[in-house]
């Protein structure tokens, strides 16, 4: 993961330097994301809503760099005697995300999204997991593409993974090994 980190330092600190070859592809845009298969909580339900912005001079002909807001809701209510009273939490992030393009074309061009970023947790709990803190680290790998007119739009699959890096004592995490997302920018 520290590789990953580097890398999105490195493109950051690229983008302030190179010209941009962008036309329309910069700007705001929104997506969902819906959990397929979650592991860590084993019966997690939830979703993510994210806003996101382009910057015209974070994009290169196979690259860009764009920063990710947003806020999930995630919740465990297993049924158990034993269980803490929080079954559910909310989750605010910002990040950076990289994304690579395999070919650009007019009609569908295929991406990986790599991202790690900041989050806050409104519990320290949930169910059974004790995440340590409300400090997070929120780390994201995505293989989707953007279709339309003006590629407009986007669908991926991926993995999330929510963890506080060892920061504190806990450390347990919330992991959603597959993902999807639906994106639309304007």
């Amino acid at each position: 993961m520290l590789i990953i980190r580097l890398l999105i330092i490195i493109i950051g600190l690229f983008g302030f330097t190179q010209p941009t070859n962008a036309s329309d592809d910069s700007g705001p845009g929104v997506s969902f994301t819906y959990p397929l298969i979650v592991s860590e909580p084993e019966n997690l339900h939830g979703y993510r809503a994210s806003i996101f912005y382009q910057p015209e001079r974070l994009i290169w002909p196979y690259i860009k760099l764009y920063f990710d807001a947003s806020f999930g809701h995630w919740w465990d209510y297993t049924k158990s005697n034993d269980a803490p009273t929080n079954g559910s939490l909310d989750i605010y992030s910002i990040a950076p995300v990289v994304r690579v393009y395999y070919k650009n074309s007019s009609f569908i061009t295929p991406f990986i999204d790599l991202s790690i970023g900041f989050s806050y947790l409104t519990e320290t709990r949930i169910y059974k997991r004790n995440l340590g803190m409300h400090f997070s680290f929120q780390d994201q790998l995505a293989l989707g593409a953007s279709f339309g007119k003006r590629q407009q739009f986007s669908v991926s699959m991926g993995g999330l993974h929510y963890s506080n890096g060892s920061l504190c004592n806990r450390n347990s995490g919330m992991t959603i090994p597959l993902f999807i997302n639906v994106g639309y920018r304007f």
